[in-house]
């Protein structure tokens, strides 16, 4: 929805399963897929959240793809 409305998006999945086993990139990279078909901007993140160095790197993703921080 907010892709739609215009937001440039980071779609953050480590493509675990239910118990938080495995990794798989293709989750995220299909979402961001079809945000573009879209018409949106999307990249993907496969950080997990669980620790600061890895939160902030998915802040790392946004700021490099997009630009810096940004107040409305």
């Amino acid at each position: 929805m907010a892709a739609k409305c215009g937001a440039k998006v980071v779609v953050n999945d480590l493509g675990t399963s239910a118990f938080g086993e495995g990794a798989d990139s293709r989750p995220a990279q299909k979402v961001c897929e079809e945000i573009r078909a879209a018409g949106g901007t999307a990249v993907p993140s496969f950080h997990s959240i669980a620790a600061w160095d890895s939160a902030h790197a998915i802040v790392e993703s946004a700021v490099k793809s997009y630009g810096r921080w940004m107040s409305w």
